[in-house]
């Protein structure tokens, strides 16, 4: 609840660049769109369009859920293999008169196969944990950090964004 006030709190132009943000330890990507779709409406296209095991619902004016394992990243060219899989997250959707606000967090990529002396090992790659420094707890700046937060970026408007039964 803490970190949902702190980021509700935020400006709004603080996220103008690319959408994530370091928070307590945790990269944290949130967007607000304006459009006037009804937040039931809006529910039902997040239920169609996001893999999850239990159907998002209305909860006063929010919503929230996690998603299971989805391919979201169209442009893999360059990454490690570590951000090659498919990845889930957790979102919550914040409803106003006429925008909604998307927070995204728990990012997590599908772990890859790795045997070391016999141990294999496949635990998933947290954004958390390769994208936050220990020293400042800010986001890396490195170029493989700005690859992938920019496809992820990309990736999450367009998830995000309403699309009409007649715009598909």
């Amino acid at each position: 609840m803490k970190l949902f006030l702190i980021l509700f709190l935020f400006p709004i132009f603080v996220f103008s660049q690319d959408n994530f943000q370091a928070v307590d330890g945790n990269v944290v990507w949130q967007r607000v769109y304006k459009d006037s779709v009804s937040s039931q409406q809006y529910i039902k296209h997040l239920n169609t369009t996001l893999s999850q095991e239990v159907p998002c619902k209305l909860v006063a004016d929010y919503t929230s859920g996690q998603t299971t394992y989805m391919d979201i990243l169209e442009d893999k060219s360059s990454l490690s293999a570590f951000y090659k899989k498919a990845v889930k997250f957790s979102y919550v959707v914040d409803f106003q008169e006429g925008k909604y606000r998307v927070t995204v967090k728990n990012i997590a990529f599908e772990g890859i196969e790795v045997s070391i002396y016999g141990v294999n090992d496949s635990s998933d790659t947290y954004l958390d944990a390769s994208l936050i420094r220990s020293r400042d707890g800010e986001l890396r700046k490195n170029n493989m950090a700005q690859h992938i937060l920019q496809r992820l970026d990309t990736s999450f408007t367009d998830l995000f964004a309403y699309k009409d039964q007649a715009g598909w």
